[in-house]
């Protein structure tokens, strides 16, 4: 399994986690490009904070 896979997997597993109205912390990492379709394709209302 390749890094970026991996990495996929993680970000795809959190934004499982992520609710309507929660404030997310964001590091300046490439998952985070992972990380917010999921959220965006729920129409998440959310306020994300980057590091």
């Amino acid at each position: 399994m390749s890094v970026e896979h991996e990495m996929q997997l993680a970000a795809e597993a959190a934004a499982e986690l992520i609710a309507d109205g929660m404030t997310v912390g964001l590091g300046p990492g490439s998952t985070v490009a992972y990380l917010l379709p999921a959220p965006a394709s729920r129409r998440a209302s959310l306020r994300c904070v980057v590091t």
